[in-house]
Protein backbone atom coordinates (compact mmCIF):
# COMPACT_ATOMS: atom_id res chain seq x y z
CA UNK A 1 0.00 0.00 0.00
CA UNK A 2 2.73 2.12 0.77
CA UNK A 3 4.55 2.59 -2.23
CA UNK A 4 1.01 2.58 -4.33
CA UNK A 5 0.06 5.35 -2.57
CA UNK A 6 3.36 7.12 -3.43
CA UNK A 7 3.24 6.56 -7.08
CA UNK A 8 -0.42 7.57 -7.33
CA UNK A 9 0.33 10.45 -5.60
CA UNK A 10 3.30 11.45 -7.93
CA UNK A 11 1.39 10.41 -11.24
CA UNK A 12 -1.15 13.10 -10.25
CA UNK A 13 -1.30 16.39 -12.32
CA UNK A 14 -3.01 19.30 -11.43
CA UNK A 15 -6.61 18.06 -12.93
CA UNK A 16 -6.68 14.75 -10.53
CA UNK A 17 -6.85 16.24 -7.33
CA UNK A 18 -10.45 14.94 -6.60
CA UNK A 19 -8.74 11.15 -6.97
CA UNK A 20 -5.64 12.10 -4.69
CA UNK A 21 -8.70 13.29 -2.24
CA UNK A 22 -10.42 10.23 -2.68
CA UNK A 23 -6.98 8.48 -1.72
CA UNK A 24 -7.07 10.90 1.98
CA UNK A 25 -10.18 10.15 2.42
CA UNK A 26 -9.41 5.93 2.12
CA UNK A 27 -6.70 6.18 3.89
CA UNK A 28 -9.05 8.42 6.76
CA UNK A 29 -11.47 5.50 6.67
CA UNK A 30 -8.54 3.24 8.06
CA UNK A 31 -7.10 5.25 10.42
CA UNK A 32 -10.78 5.52 11.71
CA UNK A 33 -10.66 1.95 11.92
CA UNK A 34 -7.23 1.33 13.53
CA UNK A 35 -8.34 4.17 16.23
CA UNK A 36 -11.08 1.58 17.03
CA UNK A 37 -9.11 -1.06 17.20
CA UNK A 38 -6.45 0.97 19.74
CA UNK A 39 -9.51 1.77 21.95
CA UNK A 40 -10.50 -2.09 23.12
CA UNK A 41 -6.73 -2.44 23.36
CA UNK A 42 -6.40 0.46 25.69
CA UNK A 43 -9.52 -0.34 27.45
CA UNK A 44 -7.94 -3.95 28.10
CA UNK A 45 -4.33 -2.24 29.11
CA UNK A 46 -6.43 -0.18 31.78
CA UNK A 47 -7.75 -3.60 33.32
CA UNK A 48 -4.29 -5.49 33.10
CA UNK A 49 -1.85 -2.60 34.05
CA UNK A 50 -2.81 -2.64 37.56
CA UNK A 51 -2.00 -6.24 38.02
CA UNK A 52 1.09 -6.15 36.62
CA UNK A 53 1.65 -3.06 38.50
CA UNK A 54 1.56 -5.00 41.58
CA UNK A 55 3.76 -7.41 40.56
CA UNK A 56 6.69 -5.07 39.62
CA UNK A 57 8.63 -2.47 41.09
CA UNK A 58 8.13 -0.01 39.25
CA UNK A 59 5.59 1.59 36.75
CA UNK A 60 8.54 1.36 33.94
CA UNK A 61 8.73 -1.94 34.35
CA UNK A 62 5.26 -2.59 34.48
CA UNK A 63 4.90 -0.49 30.92
CA UNK A 64 8.05 -2.78 29.35
CA UNK A 65 6.06 -6.23 30.79
CA UNK A 66 2.66 -4.77 29.49
CA UNK A 67 5.25 -4.12 26.34
CA UNK A 68 5.58 -8.14 25.97
CA UNK A 69 2.33 -9.14 26.15
CA UNK A 70 0.32 -10.02 23.11
CA UNK A 71 -1.78 -6.93 23.31
CA UNK A 72 1.45 -4.62 24.35
CA UNK A 73 2.72 -5.69 21.03
CA UNK A 74 -1.20 -5.00 19.34
CA UNK A 75 -1.02 -1.60 20.90
CA UNK A 76 2.43 -0.53 19.52
CA UNK A 77 1.53 -2.17 16.06
CA UNK A 78 -1.25 -0.32 16.10
CA UNK A 79 0.18 3.40 17.08
CA UNK A 80 3.15 3.00 14.91
CA UNK A 81 0.22 2.28 11.68
CA UNK A 82 -1.70 4.98 12.32
CA UNK A 83 1.41 7.38 12.48
CA UNK A 84 1.90 6.20 9.06
CA UNK A 85 -1.20 6.75 7.89
CA UNK A 86 -0.95 10.24 9.38
CA UNK A 87 2.18 10.90 7.46
CA UNK A 88 0.33 9.50 4.40
CA UNK A 89 -2.41 12.34 4.73
CA UNK A 90 -0.66 14.55 5.71
CA UNK A 91 1.82 14.19 2.15
CA UNK A 92 -1.79 13.89 0.39
CA UNK A 93 -2.57 16.99 2.01
CA UNK A 94 0.57 18.96 0.70
CA UNK A 95 -0.09 17.63 -2.81
CA UNK A 96 -3.28 19.14 -2.47
CA UNK A 97 -2.70 22.30 -1.58
CA UNK A 98 0.04 22.67 -4.31
CA UNK A 99 -2.14 21.19 -7.07
CA UNK A 100 -4.61 23.70 -6.26
CA UNK A 101 -2.04 26.39 -5.95
CA UNK A 102 -1.32 24.97 -9.88
CA UNK A 103 -4.34 25.81 -10.70
CA UNK A 104 -4.94 28.85 -9.55
CA UNK A 105 -1.34 29.78 -11.33
CA UNK A 106 -2.72 28.50 -14.51
CA UNK A 107 -5.78 30.92 -14.41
Amino acid sequence: MQDETREKIEQYDTGQALEIAKEKMQLSDEYEKLGRQLVEVKIKKAKEWTEIRLTTKSDAQADRKWDRTESGLAEMKLVLAMKCKEKKMSAISSMIQILNTSAHNLM
